[in-house]
């Protein structure tokens, strides 16, 4: 037993230098004013959502729905992922630090943790060897797949932790070392956990959990009665039948406040292509910017092109087929290898961005409850995993020489290494002093509502609100595409000129209008983009306020008021305090 938590904290430690040394040690950004990540867009919501959750429990505001953003008509928070798992979990540090030290603390851990929670898994396979588990969980927790949503800044799909420990406790209740209520209690706590960080990651996990779970009790081997057989698929299905039950309240917040109908992304844009799984991406240092004008035809953006395994590793998986596809337990983890690179083909298959005539399986499931949602480009996740547990069968099975083993295992590493020579990982961020100074507090009364240039996802003003602890309203913000916006904003000329697309003749009147309809009591821009959006606060006739790096323009009473005066009596005794 000792030698157990001896190996596991030498093999978490191993996986947190490597951390350490691919994202923070080339460029050592600073972890207080940059994020480790490629753009800013999707990581203000990441950075917005570890701010949220503790400062509405804290002053007793329902979390679950936020009228801070696109005030004052608000938006459901169940439907974006504000992953509140990890906003509650690292509430001490974004407490006693900021939510951009949140970010990066769990940005760095995501890795190593996500790469151990494999070798826990790959040691139950392999019967507790140490090497073929530590490279196995190496494989998995710094893969293309993590790296590449690492640069979009996605944390709620790069803390995968949860996806490796699923499986480990399944293996252990099959194997006997888990009693009933223990496996029922851990596999809900486990779903409960994964469904805080990523809906959409809970929703495909188990689907493709249930149909491992339907083939291997239908391949399980030697005689046995119905009740033995299926019996870890009944308790399989009692944990997330119990799990339902206490997520009930998120469960209503998604289908009964504002459900939204069909997909938020197009999955016909985000799928994979299946030279991703030969060919390296501009992520990977090794044969990167010679095959670039073959990725450079993959779909959708860098960070949904996931896919990569290497030919190394492709080999190793062949390798095993060869050798172990008499057995049962392979021929399942083949099974579900198989199933998971034809999902995220997507519907159709597309070569370099030819959609040929072939229909594909995952046809079935686009228009599914939650699956809509779901991006095929994603589901290498699943495929990475098997593939990792696949490669610790093989390194601690095979009858190979062990000179052979060594030498795929080092080529496999090679052929996965991350580039670590770009501006991935340390995306400056700028706080206007404004908002983290007593002007804020001076200007501004608790809770009034603002529009915020650049406006919505062009900006950073979702971190601008955290870092000045929500202490203002804002009739913009971003939690998700356009389709969760509400139906008064995404339908407004006037936050159509706001995004840029285009000043409406009316304009004037329709801006008098807009700020009447939802008691706008200030416009705020940026001193650097003063010149960009002059035009549209030009209608106003308000000469601004030079403050704190940015111009502000205070609108005259009535409209100067306080919009939510719930929130403003959360802020009386309270403002000023807290972190600056």
């Amino acid at each position: 037993m000792r030698k157990g938590w001896l190996a596991g904290t030498a093999a978490f430690a191993i996986y947190g230098v490597l951390a350490i040394l691919l994202l923070f040690w080339p460029k050592h950004p600073d972890l207080q004013h940059a994020v480790l990540a490629g753009q800013l867009t999707d990581t203000s919501v990441i950075l917005w959502s570890l701010a949220w959750w503790p400062w509405a429990i804290s002053h007793g505001i329902n979390p679950l729905m936020t009228h801070v953003l696109w005030a004052p008509v608000g938006q459901n928070v169940v439907w974006c992922t504000s992953m509140p798992t990890l906003a509650l979990l690292f509430w001490p540090i974004t407490e006693c630090w900021g939510p951009i030290v949140s970010y990066n603390v769990i940005a760095l851990l995501s890795p190593a943790l996500t790469a151990w929670s494999a070798y826990l898994l790959a040691r139950e396979i392999t019967k507790k060897q140490f090497f073929p588990s530590l490279f196995a969980g190496g494989l998995f927790g710094f893969s293309s797949y993590e790296f590449g949503e690492l640069i979009a800044g996605h944390l709620f799909l790069i803390a995968t932790w949860t996806l490796p420990l699923l499986v480990w406790v399944y293996l252990l209740r099959r194997r006997g070392k888990l009693s009933r209520w223990s496996y029922l209690i851990l596999l809900g706590v486990l779903l409960l956990f994964q469904f805080g960080l990523s809906t959409e990651i809970f929703a495909t996990a188990v689907l493709f959990g249930l149909l491992a779970v339907v083939v291997d009790v239908t391949y399980q081997a030697g005689p046995m009665d119905w009740r033995q057989r299926y019996q870890p698929l009944v308790e399989t299905l009692i944990a997330l039948a119990l799990t339902a039950v206490a997520l009930s309240p998120l469960l209503y917040y998604i289908f009964f406040k504002g459900y939204i109908r069909g997909p938020l992304n197009p999955p016909d844009v985000y799928y994979t292509d299946p030279l991703n799984y030969f060919i390296p991406t501009r992520l990977t240092a090794l044969g990167s910017k010679l095959l670039a004008p073959v990725s450079s035809t993959f779909s959708g953006n860098l960070t949904e092109q996931l896919a990569y395994l290497g030919a190394p590793l492709i080999l190793m998986i062949l390798l095993f087929i060869r050798e172990f596809v008499s057995q049962a337990a392979a021929r399942i983890m083949i099974f579900i290898l198989a199933v998971t690179v034809v999902a995220s083909l997507g519907a159709h298959l597309a070569i370099m961005r030819y959609t040929t005539p072939v229909v594909l399986p995952w046809l079935l499931f686009v228009h599914w409850l939650l699956l809509d949602n779901a991006l095929p480009s994603r589901f290498p996740l699943y495929a990475t995993l098997v593939a990792a547990a696949i490669s610790a069968w093989w390194l601690a099975s095979s009858t190979t020489r062990r000179f052979n083993k060594i030498l795929l295992s080092g080529f496999s590493i090679l052929f996965l290494i991350p580039r670590v020579d770009t501006g991935f990982w340390d995306y400056p961020v700028h706080i206007p002093p404004f908002f983290i100074t007593p002007a804020c507090h001076k200007y501004l009364k608790p809770g009034a509502n603002v529009v915020i240039f650049p406006y919505g996802f062009q900006g950073a003003s979702m971190l601008w609100q955290a870092e000045a602890h929500f202490y203002f309203s804002m009739a913009g913000g971003y939690l998700n595409m356009p389709a969760a916006t509400p139906v008064r904003f995404r339908h407004s000329p006037v936050v159509a000129a706001f995004y840029g697309y285009g000043i409406p003749p009316n304009y004037p009147i329709l801006l008098k209008k807009f700020i009447r309809q939802n008691r706008i009591a200030a416009m705020i821009i940026p001193v650097q983009f003063q010149g960009q959006y002059a035009a549209l606060v030009a209608p106003l006739h308000i000469h601004p306020i030079q403050i704190g790096g940015v111009a502000l323009y205070l609108l005259p009473p009535p409209q100067n008021h306080v919009l939510v005066p719930s929130i403003a009596e959360k802020y009386r005794g309270h403002a000023g305090t807290g972190r600056q």
